[in-house]
This record gives structure tokens, sequence and C-alpha cells, in this order.
């Protein structure tokens, strides 16, 4: 199962080479992850149709074909696949009956259960890794992309109240890694650039700097964090005897300008 397949909702069939009658219809808003799913769900011997099951681990999931029955928009998803569940009446389906999760939420007893059986358990996927070929496809498949200001207003929401970390300091082994991986790395001058023209104009609002001042008030470094500052100190020569340009100067002075006539106006 390694179609190249489009990421947009629409009805889709596994069908078997070796047995061409055996064939599972479905239906989902993104047939890409969908097939990715049922072939984790194979891998870890945990499929919902027992058939489909039974089948991958006798034949192997190169016996079965991934393909694309018909593109459609979501609301017309269950109708097709029931269509086309009746069209070919599929010995893989289990149920006979269309259906689907979209926008089904757990219970929190669910929820509960669902992570007390995977606590534990080791991913499939990890530790095999991409190949480099997979990677340099994934890179190219991304690149110039750019996330809509809605998809980034939803990604800064979820992140928001999200203290999955606080209590789970990293260990020294991951740290090291994280390090190692950053050393000698340095921004190329084109993003320097497009961070400096971002920054040109743009003034921190009085809520923001609430904020950053009660998260900074009473914050006492620990003596690691304190020996590391030193450490990457040393050596550097300190801003003493060195003087800003005229440009640096004069930029200076429209920015203290700005803020204080901001301030004036914020007053009245």
């Amino acid at each position: 199962m390694n179609e190249i397949l489009p990421r947009e909702s629409g009805v889709y069939i596994i069908e078997s080479i070796s047995k061409p009658e055996r064939v599972y219809v479905g239906s989902a808003v993104n047939i890409y992850k969908r097939r990715q799913y049922h072939l984790e769900a194979l891998h870890k011997n945990k499929h919902h149709s027992h058939k489909l099951q039974r089948h991958c681990n006798k034949y192997g999931d190169i016996d079965l074909i991934f393909r694309v029955v018909q593109l459609c928009d979501k609301e017309s998803l269950l109708i097709l696949e029931q269509h086309f569940i009746n069209t070919y009446n599929p010995y893989f389906n289990e149920c006979k009956i269309a259906g689907s999760c979209l926008g089904r939420k757990h219970s929190a007893e669910t929820c509960e259960k669902i992570s007390n059986s995977n606590k534990g358990q080791v991913p499939w996927i990890k530790g095999v890794g991409h190949s480099e070929e997979t990677k340099r496809k994934i890179g190219e498949a991304n690149k110039g992309k750019k996330q809509s200001v809605e998809q980034r207003e939803a990604s800064r929401q979820r992140a928001m109240g999200n203290n999955y970390h606080t209590g789970h300091p990293q260990p020294e082994s991951a740290k090291a890694k994280i390090s190692e991986t950053h050393k000698g790395k340095k921004i190329p001058p084109d993003v320097i650039l497009k961070i400096k023209e971002k920054l040109i104009g743009h003034e921190v609002s009085d809520e923001t700097r609430e904020k950053l001042r009660v998260a900074l008030t009473g914050r006492v470094f620990s003596d690691i964090s304190k020996k590391r500052m030193s450490e990457s100190r040393k050596g550097k020569t300190p801003w003493k005897g060195r003087r800003h340009s005229k440009e640096s100067r004069a930029k200076m002075s429209q920015s203290a300008k700005r803020r204080w006539a901001n301030k004036k106006k914020g007053n009245k």
C-alpha cells in the first residue's frame, strides 16, 4: 500500500491482489492520513476489521492496494460510502452500514481507558526512521509552505495553557543531544534580514509588558544556569568603551520618541 494519495476527502477501497473479490470500503476526510491509520493498525495487529487483519497477517500488506474511488465534500461522505458498500458488498467490512467518527469525542472515562491500554507500548515506527530519500521528499513537499492566519491562531490557542513539560524536566542525555545539534549553527543572513524587517516599527503592547514583568518578577536562576551564563560570556568583549554608530543612535532616538508619544496618548 505505497500509492500516492490525495490529502482530500472521499471514498476509498482496499482490495486484495491475490483475491480481487475481497475488498474493504471506507471514507475519510483526509484519505492520505486514513491510509496511514490502516497501515499502523495492521502492523500493530489491532485493525478493527478482523478479516482484513487476518488477510494481512497471511499475505502481507504488499497484497493490498489502496485505491480512491471518488473524491467528494465532507457532507457527502457517508452517503457515497453507503452507495459503494451496497455496490461492492465488501468482504472485509464487518459492518455493512456506513459510519463515521467525524466530530466524535470520547468521554473522559474512555480516554482514560485508551491511555492505560497504550502505556508501555512501543510504536511500530520507533527506531525505524525515514530513509534519506523520504526525508528529501518530505523537505521538498514542505518547502515554501506557509500557515494561514487561521492555522497560526488555532496553533496558538492549542498551545495556551499547555503545561505538558511542567515538572517533567528533560534528561541530561536529551539536553546533550539538543546542544550538539545546535552547535556551530548560524542563522543565515537572509533570515536575519527578514526578522529585522518584521520587527521594524513593532511595539510591545502594555498588556504584553505587564505579562513579561509578572513572569520575570522574583525569578531566580539556578546555580547551573548561572554557571552556563558565566561560561558563555568568558572571553567576550564587554560593551565598555564601545559606542553606537550614528545610525543606531538615530534609530534608538526615534524608538524612544515613539514610546514617549504613545505613553502620553495613553495618559490622556
